[in-house]
This record gives structure tokens, sequence and C-alpha cells, in this order.
């Protein structure tokens, strides 16, 4: 395979009624990676760094209703 998943986590604190609130919001985001081996380094760093920013920018869906859209089945003791 030329691709992999990676997780990385958001503060999840992204709207605004949360800002004041104490505890944590985490929200974790998988993160997929695609090797071409034809690719340069620099226009793979480029690809990953584009998907960070991109789930970042939609950091607000919960991970289960991220799963659901994909058609993932959860493994409990895995995620």
């Amino acid at each position: 395979r030329e691709d992999f998943t990676v997780g990385t986590l958001s503060s999840g604190r992204g709207r605004q009624e949360l800002v004041d609130l104490v505890g944590a919001f985490i929200n974790p985001l998988p993160l997929v990676a695609r090797l071409d081996p034809d690719l340069p380094f620099a226009a793979v760093l480029a690809g990953a760094r584009q998907t960070t920013l991109d789930a970042l920018a939609h950091d607000g869906l919960p991970f289960d209703a991220m799963c659901q859209a994909a058609r993932v089945s959860r493994i409990g003791a895995r995620s």
C-alpha cells in the first residue's frame, strides 16, 4: 500500500461557547497520507501539509460522525 493513516489531536475549542469552559474537548483527526515513489519529497511534504490544514479546517466534525460518513467501523480498543 502506498497510503497510511496517522492520527493527531485538535483542541476542540473552536466554538465560542466552549472557550470559557473547563475540561477536555479533544477531537481526534485522522490524516491520510498517500505516498507516490515518483514524487519528489517536497511534493509529498506539501501534500501532507495540505491534508493537515484541511483536517484542521474541519475539526468540529465529531469523530463518530466522521466514521459513520466514511462507513468505517470502529474498534473500541483501538479507536
